[in-house]
């Protein structure tokens, strides 16, 4: 179904041009967002589509993370490291542009895809603070600090897995809704305390 105003145009240009208008309105978006917060937008998604794939998008997020600096704590055997880490929106993420027939249709998309991002973003600030705030064993603090990560990386999956259940793959309007308000107050609270 087309929109009224490309009504003119034949079938195949309306999907050509459709996209690609998409593209340049979402772009002129995410421009205007003042907002220190990475807003997804169509140029995020570089990897190929899956064709055989029902879903219409994929977000792969790397959570780069470094830890140095040990210092001593005040407990025998211990030490504090500093630490950074970032969520990074991987290259093989893909999303089927040409599927968004409606502008609508391409920001629920996005705003969709968002929560994944964002639910990364919140798992990098949550770890970054843990691993701020712990004393580890001064002998094998890399392997309690990878035992950490792995725990972490679990529970942030299974939210990953629930946040796709419970919105139905963003078809559940009314709890997609819920999950965008969660997700927000989740990461707010998060950047808050970091």
């Amino acid at each position: 179904m087309t929109n009224r105003g490309w009504q003119i145009f034949d079938k195949r240009v309306d999907w050509i041009i459709t996209p690609l208008l998409l593209l340049i309105l979402l772009q002129a978006n995410a421009q205007t967002e003042s907002s220190q917060r990475k807003k997804l937008g169509p140029s995020d998604f570089k990897g190929v589509p899956d064709e055989s794939s029902n879903y219409l998008a994929r977000t792969y997020v790397r959570i780069s993370f470094a830890y140095y600096n040990p210092v001593n704590c005040t407990t025998p055997g211990t030490v504090k490291l500093t630490c950074d880490t970032k969520a990074v929106v991987s290259e093989k993420s893909w999303m089927k542009l040409n599927r968004a027939k409606r502008f609508e249709q391409l920001e629920e998309l996005l705003s969709h895809e968002q929560g994944h991002f964002d639910i990364q973003e919140i798992f990098a600030i949550q770890l970054k603070r843990t691993v701020l705030a712990t004393c580890f064993n001064k002998e094998n603090y890399k392997t309690q600090i990878d035992s950490l990560f792995r725990s972490m990386n679990r529970f942030y999956d299974s939210l990953q897995l629930r946040y796709d259940a419970e919105t139905d793959h963003m078809r559940n309007k009314d709890m997609q809704a819920i999950w965008k308000r969660k997700i927000a107050n989740r990461l707010e609270k998060a950047n808050r305390s970091s």
